[in-house]
């Protein structure tokens, strides 16, 4: 498998970073490929300007970085996206790479009749892997899942991804130890 992992968290010392290390680890011991799209660590600039803007109903750009990323996802079987929920939605950093990179007529198209098509079928597998301060009942109860249906739904699904694994680990800052390794044993079962 190539694995390409999207990460989206400034703390080197957060949970976020630990499963992103350990999922690396996990998938060299397989002996498999893994690259990391670090959005913080690149400085990915999320803010789409007016030029860019003129170029989205396209499907162009203008930063080299969207290019370099496009390959990157051409070249994955797997991809693992991992992030903090803020604002029960995406850090921004993430939506703005979501926005420019998973542009129409490369990431989806529309039928003569107008309908969608995702373009990314080629994605074998992709998984998501959350962190949140609330508890988990709360965000469902309050916000549905938002990851779930904006997201998972809203996104990957329209752009063709099919086998999609949800890994939410809520109220973050109460567990301990045991249960943070418990979710690494988890996340590694499934990769």
């Amino acid at each position: 498998m190539k694995n390409l992992i999207i990460y989206a968290h400034p703390n080197e010392k957060s949970y976020n970073a630990s499963i992103l290390t350990h999922i690396e680890k996990e998938l060299e011991r397989r002996k498999e490929t893994v690259d990391v799209i670090d959005l913080y660590k690149e400085k990915f600039n999320p803010v789409m300007d007016e030029n860019e803007l003129a170029l989205y109903s396209t499907g162009g750009f203008i930063d080299p970085k969207v290019g370099e990323y496009r390959q990157k996802i051409e070249a994955a079987d797997h991809l693992i996206f991992i992030f903090p929920v803020w604002w029960y939605d995406l850090p921004a950093i993430l939506k703005g790479f979501m926005d420019k990179v998973l542009l129409k007529n490369w990431a989806y198209e529309y039928s003569k009749a107008g309908l969608p098509a995702g373009k990314l079928t080629f994605i074998k597998k992709t998984m998501v892997i959350t962190t949140m301060k609330s508890p988990g009942w709360y965000y469902w109860l309050l916000y549905r899942n938002s990851i779930r249906y904006h997201f998972i739904k809203g996104t990957l699904k329209f752009c063709g991804m099919k086998q999609i694994q949800w890994f939410n680990i809520a109220a973050v800052e109460k567990i301990g130890d045991e249960k943070r390794k418990a979710w690494f044993r988890k996340i590694s079962q499934a990769l």
